[in-house]
């Protein structure tokens, strides 16, 4: 058996080294002789390292943009709180600043409730432990519950459609965090008079949940990454956002089983849905699952029909054929 002469060893040990400590930016060589399965698997072994070292430093851009957007988000409100507290302190009144201040301070409050919601990897922890609720009972008090209050003292006007019948296995708090979310998001980018809707649907295994606006909707080119943990987007319109609310949305759903999805426009609006699967006990799955069947072997026996009458009239056809060509055989 043919062995790797001494240079070859001195270069692939040095090659090794290399990898070990971390320096893979020197590519192994190419080779056609007794190594050649070596250095195909080291150089292979080193464009890994290099593509995981990529995403590691994109990541930790992502991680700097992050922080530089929330120190934005903390820093402007509370310099303008202190600015109002100023006007009061001079007697000022030409505003109602004890107001202003108030507003400021819950957008500050918004923003360290969502660097929280992210920070917990909590998608996976609010899924954990969930409870069976009707669809009703339960999208029913949140709407009641000041689910679309900002909306309407923003003047924008709120279409809600019914519940449909149907039995959920949710995570109380993540599926409320979902829907505050969107409804903020959709709020957050409607002007005053425009619209908003909230409907759902049943359909087959999913129950689904949409929320749509026409306010300015979503770039293609933000649509791509609207998901992405840390992306904010253009800035006029996320208004340099910690980029984590979506991202978390759709863990939450993903964790519940289902999807989300979303469809916009620029100064169209956004449509944003997510499904959940519809809770079904065993004696359901089963009936579900006979129906399913019935359902297929109708379709099977509808598309299958005409090409067994085809079948059928082809073989009738050729039947004399095939009948005289065995008596002339015979004969």
């Amino acid at each position: 058996m043919a062995e790797l002469k001494p240079n070859e060893r001195q270069y692939l040990a040095e090659g090794i080294k290399r990898l070990v400590e971390d320096d893979i930016n020197v590519p192994f060589r190419k080779s056609e002789g007794v190594g050649k399965d070596i250095y195909r698997g080291l150089e292979s072994l080193r464009q890994k390292a290099v593509e995981d070292a990529c995403k590691r430093t994109e990541e930790q851009e992502k991680v700097q943009q992050a922080i530089a957007n929330v120190t934005h988000d903390l820093k402007t409100p509370l310099a303008l709180i202190t600015g109002y507290a100023e006007c009061v302190e001079d007697g000022m009144d030409d505003k109602n600043y004890a107001e202003l201040i108030r507003e400021k301070a819950l957008q500050m409050n918004d923003t360290v409730l969502k660097i929280i919601d992210a920070a917990r990897t909590d998608a996976a922890e609010k899924s954990k432990e969930k409870k069976l609720y009707k669809a009703g009972n339960f999208f029913s008090p949140l709407i009641e519950n000041g689910l679309f209050d900002a909306a309407k003292e923003k003047g924008i006007k709120v279409k809600i459609g019914k519940i449909p019948d149907a039995r959920l296995a949710l995570s109380a708090d993540g599926i409320k965090s979902v829907m505050h979310n969107l409804v903020s998001n959709a709020v957050k980018f409607t002007e005053k008079g425009g619209k908003i809707s909230l409907k759902f649907y049943k359909r087959g295994k999913y129950f689904i949940v949409f929320v749509a606006d026409n306010g300015s909707g979503i770039s293609d080119e933000d649509k791509k990454r609207i998901f992405d943990r840390f992306f904010t987007g253009d800035k006029s319109r996320t208004s340099g956002g910690t980029g984590v609310g979506l991202s978390v949305v759709k863990e939450t759903v993903e964790n519940h089983g289902g999807d989300i999805f979303c469809v916009s426009k620029e100064g169209k609006g956004s449509k944003f849905f997510f499904t959940l699967p519809v809770y079904k006990n065993k004696a359901e799955r089963s009936a579900y699952a006979e129906e399913e069947r019935k359902e297929l072997k109708a379709f099977l026996y509808i598309v299958g029909f005409p090409f067994v009458v085809v079948a059928a009239t082809i073989y009738l056809l050729l039947s004399p054929i095939r009948w005289y060509k065995i008596k002339k055989t015979n004969s």
